[in-house]
């Protein structure tokens, strides 16, 4: 599978979320990140690690907890 089609996979779990608690959407963002992670190993370009990195940071490690407008954001920087 490309990278480009695991990307879009990545982006279309985050989009599908259902979740309505701000912590079950960031642990799900967080498992589905770690597994895009783990799944791409060896082929993910240093600028895509920086911006899971960066993802991390605003939608786990330091929320602002509105899931819409984390989404969108997380969204956009996949693009």
């Amino acid at each position: 599978m490309s990278l480009q089609t695991q990307v879009g996979e990545l982006k279309n779990q985050i989009k599908t979320l259902t979740e309505v608690e701000y912590g079950d959407f960031k642990r799900k963002v967080g498992q589905y990140i770690n597994s895009f992670e783990r799944q791409s190993e060896g082929q993910i370009p240093s600028d895509l690690k920086q911006k899971l990195n960066t993802i991390k940071d605003y939608a786990i490690y330091r929320p602002d907890g509105n899931i819409e407008s984390t989404r969108a954001k997380i969204l956009k920087d996949l693009e």
